[in-house]
């Protein structure tokens, strides 16, 4: 299959002046967004001024994702008939619990066991269920109150188990305004995550909660220190925690996200070294897992590698790697879904617009908010408007209103 790395649009359909006026509102240079993106400044003058063609979706997506641009339509020389709002309504309420929490009068503790069972249901309403932004963001506030609560009645046996809880709960915090687009705030509860975990009595608990942080350091625009940070991870545990199994699951989980931070710097070999290192670890698990709440396995790798070769632009072996999975046996369903979205971009910068409606359609049945949170299912969206094919027109229309924040 012949792979497709550029966009083939027409030559006046991306605006520099629109690119250049979303960057002066963030108040970058044109040299910073040159480094973020990792272009020449002259380069990024010239697409601004009109002068040159952009021709790489990925480089575009980066683009996007640096200036905080929601939809790529927001470039586009032409109008959009349909918006494809920010997704941001109702979650003020984890904001407020993570940054002005405040104990109720006579807050009854509940012990750890019972503390436990509760985490645990949290996370699988954020791993399993199709409504997961809704029901975690109204578990959350609830959960983190309980949470104090039981470790600042803790017994001293009770004390690293405890600390293990605030983790996880701080973890997931970080997931979900990661999720939404809240990197600042998903930093602030990175950091917390791991202010707890140094009081956990388990190490690979630590490097869980590194592997958040280096995601949101990826969102943040810092993938070398979140590549760096990873490896650090994973040599300091393999040399505490051996090849015990649930060691193998985390830190290939590790590996993964620095796949993805080599892959947002722009360095395809380290990328692929890194795919490798988490291949070999998935082969020596030889099933998918879910340890710490880090999903890892077999398919897992193949997931991220289509994820990546999408996100590089590398649409033919995204497609084919990606068309040959099974992704119902998977314990994740939100990982079900970014499958089918990482290959809407794959179908859609082919040219393929039917097929990568057919794939939002399944990543719509399997998790319908994840359209509305994930940032490339929206541009998998705006990519099939660009097209404006209008065999499949009313279908990119009813995606679209799944996509919206009311929906």
């Amino acid at each position: 299959m012949t792979e497709r790395s550029r966009i083939d649009l027409p030559d006046n359909l991306i605006s520099g002046e629109r690119i250049e006026a979303a960057r002066r509102a963030k108040k970058l240079s044109r040299r910073a967004l040159a480094d973020l993106i990792g272009c020449s400044e002259e380069w990024l003058r010239l697409i601004e001024k009109g002068n040159r063609k952009l021709d790489r979706l990925s480089t575009l997506f980066k683009i996007a994702e640096v200036l905080e641009v929601e939809e790529l339509s927001e470039f586009l020389n032409v109008p959009v008939n349909i918006p494809l709002p920010r997704a941001e309504a109702g979650y003020s309420g984890v904001v407020n619990a993570l940054l002005h929490l405040r104990r109720p009068p006579g807050e009854k503790a509940p012990g750890v066991p019972r503390l436990c069972g509760y985490l645990s249901v949290a996370w699988d309403l954020w791993q399993r269920s199709p409504r997961r932004y809704t029901e975690t963001r109204r578990n959350l506030p609830g959960l983190l109150l309980m949470a104090e609560a039981s470790a600042d009645h803790a017994a001293p046996q009770d004390v690293a188990a405890s600390a293990d809880s605030l983790t996880q709960i701080y973890r997931l915090f970080s997931a979900f305004l990661r999720k939404c687009g809240q990197y600042d705030l998903a930093l602030v509860a990175s950091d917390r995550a791991l202010i707890h975990a140094r009081h956990s009595a388990d190490p690979l608990t630590t490097a869980a909660a590194y592997g958040g942080l280096a995601e949101v350091l990826i969102r943040l625009g810092r993938p070398t220190l979140a590549r760096e940070l990873c490896l650090e991870t994973i040599e300091r545990v393999d040399a505490l925690a051996g090849q015990e199994t649930r060691t193998v699951s985390v830190t290939g989980a590790c590996y993964l996200t620095a796949a993805l931070a080599c892959a947002a710097a722009g360095d395809r070999p380290l990328t692929e070294r890194m795919l490798e290192h988490a291949r070999e670890r998935g082969e020596r698990l030889g099933t998918d897992r879910n340890d710490l709440r880090s999903a890892f396995g077999p398919t897992d790798v193949d997931l991220h590698a289509v994820r990546i070769h999408a996100y590089l632009g590398q649409y033919g072996q995204a497609v084919k790697l990606g068309e040959s999975l099974e992704v119902e046996h998977l314990f994740a369903r939100e990982r079900q879904a970014r499958h089918f979205i990482a290959l809407a971009i794959a179908h859609a910068s082919s040219h393929n617009a039917t097929a990568a409606v057919f794939a939002l359609q399944k990543a719509a049945r399997i998790c319908p908010e994840e359209l509305r949170y994930d940032l490339m299912a929206r541009q998998a969206i705006s990519l099939l408007h660009m097209q404006s094919n209008a065999l499949i027109r009313r279908e990119v229309r009813d995606i679209a209103r799944l996509a919206r924040p009311d929906s």
